[in-house]
């Protein structure tokens, strides 16, 4: 009599999974999951922090990362972990989570995926919090090698981690490098058209005035904050974080010319 081989079969769907771009991220919770991170997410916002971290290192701890059904939900909650640990300001909490989640799609075989991307620019991001500049630039190459397997060479995601590798080399004071980022970025979005591809630009002059100011070359690092910030208010509006990141920056140049 013929027997189906479930072990078999759930191995050969895991590799399919993997092979069509699987996302962890992108995948559906179940809905006690999806009332569990709302409870969580409520509760710290009310003032219970402490409760609701508990809470949610819990249920990390409750769920079976064997199984595939529960993979979306530990994923989701480590990321929403690592958040809420930043918002206390433990920067060194975060990185261990962020690390832990890289060292889990790792073992589910998810390490070369969108998935392990977005995880590595978020370790990069928090190293930078921490004053780790050099181990942030090791890990966006990383999620840049991988990135460039994954995505088109004008994709915007490839844009963002070279944007984020030369900020990393301009708080390094190397020019030449950051420069070198400005070029690929600027080729990559020639052509491009679209709200996405006009902010990136804005990003990239912003950037590149930030760049300027660090070699003391105020009055040109001034007339690139006044482009950027013409360009982020009629992108973004005059309210918006990133309008108002330009503002400051436009008035330390200015000041810088006294």
């Amino acid at each position: 009599m013929f027997k189906i081989d479930r072990a078999g079969i759930k191995s050969c769907v895991f590799i399919f999974l993997c092979l069509v771009g699987f996302s962890v991220q992108a995948a559906t919770l179940k809905p006690e999951q999806q009332l569990l991170l709302k409870q969580v997410q409520h509760g710290f916002q009310s003032g219970k922090k402490t409760q609701a971290r508990q809470q949610l290192e819990s249920a990390i701890n409750k769920a079976d990362v064997t199984q595939l059904s529960d993979r979306p939900f530990v994923y989701q909650a480590h990321f929403i972990l690592a958040t809420l640990h930043a918002k206390n300001g433990d920067y060194r909490a975060q990185l261990q989570v962020l690390e832990k989640l890289s060292a889990l799609l790792e073992s589910w075989q998810l390490g070369q995926t969108t998935d392990a991307v977005t995880v590595l620019q978020n370790i990069a991001q928090v190293s930078v919090q921490l004053g780790k500049e050099e181990e942030a630039i090791s890990v966006y190459q990383k999620s840049l090698q991988l990135a460039r397997k994954l995505y088109s060479a004008n994709d915007l995601r490839i844009s963002n981690i070279l944007l984020s590798l030369a900020k990393a080399h301009t708080n390094r004071m190397q020019s030449e490098k950051s420069e070198a980022y400005f070029e690929e970025i600027e080729q990559a979005l020639a052509g491009g058209k679209g709200k996405q591809f006009e902010l990136m630009r804005a990003r990239l002059v912003q950037a590149r005035g930030e760049l300027l100011f660090r070699q003391a070359r105020t009055r040109q690092a001034s007339e690139l904050y006044r482009q950027a910030l013409q360009q982020r208010e009629q992108i973004l509006g005059w309210e918006h974080l990133e309008t108002a990141q330009t503002v400051s920056s436009l008035a330390g140049g200015v000041k810088g010319l006294d």
